[in-house]
Formats: C-alpha cells, structure tokens, sequence
C-alpha cells in the first residue's frame, strides 16, 4: 500500500470498501433499481412513520467502520471515538456530505481527519480539528474544505484523537466507508416537495445514511432542545449497531422533554 502522510496505520486499520450495487428494498420487500442507477423509494409517505427507518442498500460491502482502534495501549481515562455511519459505510448523493463522529467525554488533544479515495490510497482530505473539544456529536463539513466525492468512488474517512503528540501510539481512531451516488427521479422529486422534517424519512428510507443523518442533525443544532429530533437520531444509530451512543442521544432527548 502506498504510504500515505502520516496515515499509513489508520488506513491499515480498516477493510476494503467493496464497489456494490446502489441501494434497494430490504429483503420481501424488493423493488428495482431506477434507470438511471439512482435510488428508488417507497411511494408510501413517510411522515406516517414517528422515528425514521433507515432501509440497508444491498451492496456486499465488507465491514469498514472503525471504532475506537488504537496503535498501541489505550491509557486508561482516554476518551473513545466513533464514526456515525454502519458497520458496511454509507451512502451520500451530495457532492460535500457532512460526516458525523462521536467523542465521548472533553479532551483537550486534537483530532486528525483523513479522508482517502480507497481505490488509489491517496487522501483527499487531511486537516486538524483543534482541541479543548466537548463531549457529543461532531460535523465535518466537506464544504468547509472544498473537498467534493467523485460519484461511484468508495472513500475511507477518519478521526484519531492525538492525546499525546509525541506518543502516536497512543491515538483513538475511528472511521467509516463513504460513497456517492446519484439519486433517482423519484426520489428527487420528493425531496424537492417534502418539507425539512420529512426529509431524513425519505432519505433513510432510500438507504442515503450520511443525508438522513445531516437533515436530523441540523434540526438539533437549530435546536438542541428538539426531543423529537434528538429521539429521531438516537433511532437510527440503535438501527446501525450503535445503541450505547443512541442510549445518550435518548437520555439528551428525554432530559428537552422535561
């Protein structure tokens, strides 16, 4: 594998994302893919679901999802790191998608992202997030580094906590798969007639993790009090295997609604 800046370890730390097949119906409940390789959805509404319901795209990837790996030892008290997306990567059908991640308690080390085009091993992206951070939820805005995604590219993204810059072995590394691809018409459609809160229904519903996953996550950060939004994400994570971090979101949405 070509050595990479200052990356070579975290790549190694994680599986190959596999070229799949774009997204369908989960299992009884098939239906074929768009014309134009895009996404179709379910013509059911989704605003009759309470939580969304994110719908797997069959696509025979391997699992990519890193989650708090280290080099070496963990020292003990370090926080832990995860990346917001399922075991197999996830799918966007924006060109700058924003990538969620999670710190689970205040560390003043910073954060290194990498995201590297998988097929050539060379990164795209790679930039510090400055510490102190706080606990919780954070976004990475691919517009912020004038980075976009190449449509039917697979890319590995990922965060390394750097407690201790001259002990890289002691880094906490976490990451994910990430692929665009077109939507279909359908699909398109309705998102351009569906109102904001109905949004990470269809797109869940439609296998685009990363897209649902922002469309809730910009509602709590317009309103971190939002029990219904915070409930919604929680519900999507527990769906992805995530559940001690969507037991947070739970106990954040129940602590609003009081």
């Amino acid at each position: 594998m070509r050595k990479l800046r200052g990356t070579t370890a975290v790549v190694m730390l994680c599986g190959t994302l596999a070229a799949g097949d774009l997204p369908s119906r989960a299992a009884g409940d098939e239906k074929p893919a768009a014309p134009n390789g895009g996404v179709v959805v379910a013509a059911a509404p989704p605003s009759a679901a309470r939580l969304p319901v994110f719908v797997p795209p069959k696509r025979g990837a391997p699992q990519t999802r890193v989650g708090g790996a280290t080099r070496g030892t963990k020292t003990p008290g370090t926080p832990s790191l995860q990346a917001l997306v399922p075991e197999d990567g996830g799918l966007t059908v924006e060109a700058q998608p924003v990538l969620y991640w999670y710190l689970s308690q205040e560390t003043r080390g910073r954060i290194d992202v990498t995201i590297v085009d998988e097929a050539s091993a060379v990164p795209v992206l790679e930039t510090t997030i400055a510490g102190p951070l706080a606990p919780g939820v954070h976004p990475i805005r691919l517009a912020d580094h004038q980075v976009s995604l190449a449509p039917g590219i697979n890319y590995q993204w990922f965060v390394a906590l750097v407690p201790d810059a001259q002990r890289r072995s002691n880094d906490v590394i976490a990451g994910g798969g990430i692929e665009r691809v077109a939507p279909s018409e359908p699909l398109r459609e309705k998102l351009a007639a569906a109102e904001a809160p109905s949004r990470s229904f269809l797109l869940a519903e439609a296998g685009i993790w990363y897209d649902a996953l922002d469309a809730i996550s910009r509602a709590i950060e317009v309103s971190p009090g939002d029990s219904e939004a915070r409930s919604s994400r929680a519900a999507l994570l527990e769906q992805v295997g995530l559940a001690e971090i969507a037991r947070v979101e739970r106990e954040a949405a129940a602590s609003a609604a009081d």
